[in-house]
């Protein structure tokens, strides 16, 4: 007997009837390393996935997003989480932005939010490169939300631009 789709109580039913039970379980192992492999259901990767060719995609990616805590008003962004971060600002308050676990081939998005009670500022470590024209100072307004866009081509820089005061 195979036990799949059936209930409870017929599978118990079932094992003291027989010897030739086969459980279905999660497939262990390797898999092929050319070729093609298909999956049906929700896949899991615990660690990274590397591709080296191309992929394609018929739905939507998307990407968790991680919000930065403050502590001693230091704000630390590791990059090794994901793509996505929120940082809640502090009224009154100048929190430092540094930057840990840089890869080169990075892109991503950093959403500043003021206060609604005020509004607090930004300074951050030189990893961070903006244009000399343009540094990004947070919107200094309550409620005010900025976009920080990184990208990384090496191990130590992210280099940004930013949107201020997004309504």
């Amino acid at each position: 007997a195979s036990f799949n789709s059936y209930s409870a109580s017929v599978f118990l039913t079932d094992i003291t009837q027989s010897n030739n039970i086969t459980l279905l379980t999660a497939k262990t192992g390797s898999y092929a390393t050319t070729g093609s492999n298909q999956f049906n259901g929700n896949q899991s990767i615990s660690g990274s996935l590397e591709v080296s060719a191309s992929m394609v995609y018929s739905g939507s990616v998307r990407g968790k997003v991680f919000p930065i805590t403050i502590t001693s008003s230091t704000a630390s962004l590791d990059c090794s989480l994901g793509n996505f971060f929120t940082l809640e600002l502090v009224a009154s308050v100048n929190t430092y932005l540094s930057a840990s676990n840089i890869k080169p081939g990075e892109t991503i998005s950093l959403k500043i939010n003021q206060p609604a009670g005020g509004y607090g500022t930004l300074t951050y470590s030189s990893n961070y490169k903006f244009s000399q024209y343009f540094p990004y100072f947070p919107t200094p307004a309550a409620s005010a939300e900025d976009i920080i866009s990184l990208v990384t081509y090496n191990t130590s820089s992210l280099y940004s631009v930013a949107i201020n005061k997004l309504q």
